[in-house]
């Protein structure tokens, strides 16, 4: 992680006090964990998969990604801290426990982080951990037209350093190799 923040430049930003402060981040992933790095600073949670109302993650993907985008590193005396680590985090669970989702939760995740974007000051929204079906890539595209003053980067999966073909995007197969951390919509 400190290796890809010396690459980013992140020493120079934070040097100018640019640390994430007062910046919302949405995490389309798994849920998360109230981890002290997080410190107080996760500032909303919807579960669209069992419809709890408290943060929990019940995989640990989401966790993961919340702290590489915005993990304070005070468990480890700064050490091991996130890109943003001033950054509020607002997490819509939309996947389950094994990193496995449909493509209606991630949809309705995206509507509840645009009813709320303006009151959690959300200014990004990362999708994590999951492949789209055939065809959801323009609901996505416009959803983002509609909104042009919210980022959105969707991170689908390592793959397992191998090419995915028409059939993994489409079908759990249950073949994915070790570390391979891209789920699959049903």
């Amino acid at each position: 992680m400190n290796h890809i923040k010396d690459q980013i430049r992140c020493g120079a930003a934070y040097r100018l006090g640019l640390t994430g402060k007062g910046i919302g981040v949405a995490v389309l992933d798994t849920g998360i964990f109230l981890h002290r790095d997080f410190d107080s600073r996760v500032t909303g949670f919807a579960d669209m998969v069992n419809g709890k109302t408290f943060a929990y993650d019940d995989c640990g993907h989401g966790t993961h990604i919340c702290g590489i985008i915005g993990g304070s590193g005070r468990m480890s005396g700064g050490r091991y801290s996130g890109i943003a680590p001033g950054c509020d985090l607002v997490m819509v669970k939309v996947l389950d426990r094994k990193g496995n989702g449909y493509s209606s939760d991630v949809l309705a995740g995206i509507s509840w982080i645009l009813e709320r974007k303006e009151k959690l000051g959300i200014r990004i929204l990362n999708i994590g951990g999951c492949l789209l079906e055939a065809g959801d890539e323009r609901k996505f595209r416009s959803g983002e037209r509609r909104e042009p003053g919210m980022g959105c980067r969707a991170c689908c999966g390592g793959g397992g350093g191998k090419q995915w073909s028409q059939e993994h995007e489409h079908h759990d197969t249950g073949d994915q190799q070790k570390g391979d951390h891209g789920g699959v919509l049903r």
